[in-house]
């Protein structure tokens, strides 16, 4: 499809949802992205007003609520289109500049990978949402993909890579980098990098020296560091039980959300389970590292 002829059908797009805006001398001096959240925020209150009062006002709210929907629902794809195109092309680049060169699961990655690390947790089990740029050739790729192994068919993009490794690799590299934070866990919360690998190859089964080993050999499904972060709050904690919630003193962010999902579980509950999944792997016992 033509760029410029894209270009203009956006530009067409714009042009008719700007008309929406009721008061233009209030428009002077304020760019599209500003007028549209204006409308995005009139709309909001509009459905609000529409709702507390039980019916559809013209004196207050549109008189069509569906069109209303639909045109906020048209507001926020632009503003998201208008955002994607410069933060998703530094990514992995425009189909103008090698796209089809590259494997779309990668680009998938990238894009996913790129987004989780942007955006800080929520802390909230139950409502922990994660807007997400990503082309749609992708999420059609990636929709089709999962339809397919609900029919027993793996495409390409979920296609396992041969590497000779196990067939449960990928849960033992998860398992594997989980005990390493749990080593960082127990240094955040004053114990010596020593007594902290010690006591991870009792709870593991695992020899201090593999875990030692584990450190630059293993290539970790995500990152350690933050465990060490989740152990000073747990620490701080322990002295100030509000340090880190609502109304107590902030603490960082990612280390908060490591503490109540990847380190939530015990030591001694995680070893338990490394050494039901993983354990028949090693043939030796805790040691010192010698």
């Amino acid at each position: 499809m033509d760029e410029a002829w894209k270009q203009a059908r956006l530009g067409e797009l714009w042009e008719a949802v700007l008309k929406l805006f009721r008061d233009p001398d209030h428009a002077i001096g304020k760019g599209k992205d500003e007028i549209a959240c204006e409308l995005l925020r009139n709309y909001k209150k509009w459905s609000e007003i529409a709702e507390s009062i039980g019916r559809s006002d013209e004196a207050l709210v549109d008189d069509d609520p569906l069109r209303r929907s639909a045109t906020g629902y048209l507001i926020w794809q632009l503003l998201s289109l208008d955002a994607a195109t410069w933060t998703l092309s530094e990514v992995v680049g425009s189909p103008e500049n090698g796209w089809s060169g590259i494997p779309a699961r990668m680009k998938l990655q990238a894009y996913l990978n790129m987004q989780v690390a942007a955006q800080w947790p929520s802390h909230g089990r139950a409502i922990d949402p994660m807007p997400l740029f990503i082309p749609r050739e992708l999420v059609i790729e990636l929709i089709e993909a999962m339809d397919a192994l609900d029919r027993g068919e793996v495409l390409p993009i979920l296609e396992p890579v041969p590497n000779g490794r196990h067939d449960t690799s990928w849960q033992w590299d998860v398992m594997r980098t989980r005990a390493l934070q749990y080593v960082e866990f127990l240094r955040g919360q004053g114990q010596t990098k020593k007594n902290a690998l010690s006591l991870v190859a009792i709870a593991t089964g695992v020899s201090v020296h593999t875990l030692r080993d584990w450190e630059t050999t293993i290539e970790p499904t995500e990152p350690i560091e933050p465990a060490f972060e989740a152990g000073k709050i747990k620490f701080r904690q322990g002295i100030d039980p509000t340090y880190g919630s609502v109304g107590g003193e902030a603490a960082d962010a990612t280390g908060l959300y490591y503490l109540k999902n990847q380190m939530a579980a015990p030591l001694s509950e995680f070893g338990r389970l490394y050494q039901e999944r993983f354990g028949r792997r090693h043939n030796q016992s805790p040691s010192d590292g010698k």
